[in-house]
């Protein structure tokens, strides 16, 4: 559970931006004279294009809008012709929202009013009446809303500027989606079909050929990348510069190298628990992608300490390293890390099997300039060892130690005196950690905004309310 209310901290980050508008009455207390004839007569069509009649907000209105904070403002309408990015996916699955003082209702009741009976209920029925009233959109999250993909298709005018499309999940895209989504909108430049189960290889052709201005492809767990479509894909998308390929179980050797041949500016290749990832195929990769920045290798088993020498010495932009799981990361194959370990700056090295001190230790000494860590699952980090490294940890503005059983009260204390630029710190399932030392820590670090607890047996919730209510802008998970 979270401390604070989503909505609420929602609508705070809009306000804090500087955002304003005017105020207007909940959507179910609207005049009548806003209606167009009788209210009983009015069809779901007719009524959803009388509510988006309702004048816009200010110029001004964030790109960013969450389906939460329009509701909160007491009139989803209002913000509509002027919504650059929507974010729907919360709507169809927890329909939860925040109207009035309202903490939770159920959004049919919340926008069922005297005058709008006949309001639609998902955003199929939105896209398909009143799709015109999107002409600024230009990012679109409709992942698990799979009842809208097929109405989004459909509709002509419902955003002929969108460029980022996220589709996960949605069980409905196939190749005859994909391929009327590139006559309606062959602009996009952003397409995630992560985990999307129908998505074959015909599908790949349909986006690596209707899809050519494509930078950003996220094809996570799509078993129809192989060595017979990639080959198509680095043909005809060839401005790709971020590649998500996790969990895909045909990215063999062939399909990485055909990636280090082809796609020469990629910048971030992303290839969790994928079967062709081992030494040779990094070296590849190093020698074919001199801009790459960001790799993931998390869950590859053999990534070992030649393949750490080769990410470590080889790749000239590299500042972001995954490879948490993996089990042949020992504490000897960080060594590499101590010549050029400085330009890294967010390392995962989680539930590494062969994690201890010296691991930790290792990335600490080599690592100064990081500013975001993860080692959930280092069981050796306590008191003992915690002190000898901690000053290198100094620029971190994200740390996660959970599951670190040894962790204290005493740890805290040395992270609070050294760590004053975090921003989120996850202590999750470290059950010695008492309530007087995260106090220590919100108190000395004054950009903290998000706190991880779960699972910390010695905190009460009434101690948790208190530290609340002194830091209000910190959001703590428990």
């Amino acid at each position: 559970m979270t401390s604070s209310i989503g909505g609420l901290r929602a609508s705070a980050s809009f306000q804090d931006k500087g955002y304003t508008s005017s105020p207007s009455p909940p959507l179910a207390h609207a005049p009548f004279s806003s209606m167009e004839g009788d209210a009983s007569l009015l069809t779901i069509q007719s009524a959803v294009r009388a509510v988006f009649s309702i004048p816009p907000l200010t110029q001004h209105i964030q790109s960013y809008l969450t389906f939460r904070e329009v509701a909160q403002m007491g009139n989803i309408s209002r913000a509509r012709s002027r919504i650059e990015h929507a974010d729907l996916r919360h709507h169809h699955r927890s329909r939860k929202t925040l109207v009035g003082n309202q903490e939770s209702c159920d959004l049919k009741k919340a926008f069922k009013g005297p005058y709008y009976p006949y309001l639609p209920t998902t955003w199929g029925d939105i896209f398909i009446s009143g799709g015109e009233e999107f002409p600024y959109l230009t990012d679109l999250d409709l992942s698990d809303e799979d009842n809208a993909i097929l109405p989004f298709a459909m509709s002509a005018k419902v955003a002929p500027l969108l460029s980022h499309l996220n589709a996960s999940r949605c069980p409905s895209i196939n190749k005859v989606t994909l391929l009327a989504l590139s006559h309606k909108f062959p602009f996009l430049t952003s397409l995630s079909l992560r985990d999307c189960p129908h998505v074959d290889e015909e599908a790949i052709r349909v986006v690596a050929r209707a899809f050519p201005r494509l930078t950003s492809l996220n094809l996570k767990g799509c078993s129809a990348v192989n060595e017979v479509t990639i080959p198509i894909l680095t043909q005809h998308c060839r401005n790709i510069r971020f590649l998500e390929l996790s969990w895909s179980a045909n990215v063999n050797e062939v399909v990485l190298r055909t990636i280090a041949a082809e796609y020469y500016h990629l910048q971030s290749l992303r290839l969790a628990c994928c079967p062709g990832v081992n030494p040779d195929t990094i070296h590849a990769l190093a020698d074919g992608c001199p801009y790459l920045n960001c790799l993931d290798v998390s869950q590859c088993n053999r990534i070992n300490e030649q393949a750490i020498d080769t990410i470590t010495k080889k790749f000239p932009a590299l500042t972001s390293v995954n490879f948490s799981y993996c089990r042949e990361v020992t504490s000897s194959s960080l060594q590499p890390l101590a010549i050029n370990g400085s330009k890294f700056s967010s390392l995962s090295a989680a539930w590494c099997p062969q994690a201890n001190a010296e691991f930790a230790r290792n990335i600490a000494t080599a690592c100064p300039g990081l500013n975001s860590l993860n080692l959930t699952g280092c069981s050796e980090i306590d008191k003992r060892s915690l002190p000898t490294f901690v000053g290198n940890w100094r620029n971190l503005t994200y740390l996660n130690l959970s599951w670190c059983p040894d962790v204290d009260g005493f740890c805290i204390e040395k992270i609070a005196a050294n760590c004053h630029c975090l921003v989120e710190a996850d202590f999750s399932h470290c059950p010695k950690i008492p309530m007087p030392a995260i106090g220590l820590l919100a108190n000395a670090s004054p950009h903290l905004q998000s706190l991880h607890l779960i699972g910390c047996e010695l905190l009460c919730s009434s101690s948790i309310q208190e530290l609340q209510s002194n830091f209000p802008h910190l959001t703590i998970h428990l």
